[in-house]
């Protein structure tokens, strides 16, 4: 009962946080969700909320500071926002990883990120990248991020993972990479 409630006050304070964003849905079953823009689309894990704004969902079970799962398109002029880099379509899936990894160390000097892994990998038929990174936030909590992304002719897609490292990663990790699984373009 204490942990339905404290569930609920997470989610209710992270509606608060992202007001006027988009609205908070609890899809049927494993839905498939099409982004906003159209461009994509995933299947939603059974039992997650979802926010469907602009050009991205987000899922969350407890809350996007615990657990959250992004899926995006950028356009590519837009892709790395924070070095101010673009994506192109016939970029290398390394190069891509790179870039990735340099615009969140550009969000703050403060991260201390680590990359732990960094693979390519096939995303939709398409040649893709996923990387591991670990880093700590401004309170000191430990947070990994696995990052999968791909560009083609319309945009770079990214899939994000992010969880405290303890407890929260390794629990909802499956459902990310079931996520991931189910990428399609449209």
């Amino acid at each position: 009962m204490k942990l339905n409630i404290i569930k609920l006050l997470i989610v209710g304070f992270a509606i608060l946080t992202i007001h006027g964003c988009g609205t908070w849905v609890k899809p049927s079953g494993n839905s498939m969700t099409q982004s906003p823009d159209g461009s994509f689309k995933v299947k939603t894990p059974s039992g997650w909320m979802l926010l469907s704004a602009n050009n991205l969902l987000l899922m969350s079970v407890e809350g996007p500071d615990l657990q959250k799962i992004v899926a995006q398109k950028k356009d590519h002029e837009d892709a790395f926002e924070n070095i101010k880099k673009p994506s192109k379509a016939d970029m290398l899936a390394s190069e891509l990883a790179e870039l990735t990894i340099s615009n969140l160390k550009a969000e703050s000097s403060n991260l201390n990120i680590e990359v732990l892994s960094n693979q390519p990998v096939t995303i939709d038929n398409k040649e893709a990248f996923r990387v591991h990174m670990r880093f700590y936030n401004d309170r000191g909590l430990t947070l990994e991020r696995i990052v999968y992304g791909l560009a083609d002719k319309k945009g770079f897609y990214r899939l994000i993972y992010q969880a405290p490292k303890i407890y929260y990663f390794s629990r909802s990790l499956n459902q990310f990479e079931t996520v991931v699984k189910s990428f399609q373009r449209i």
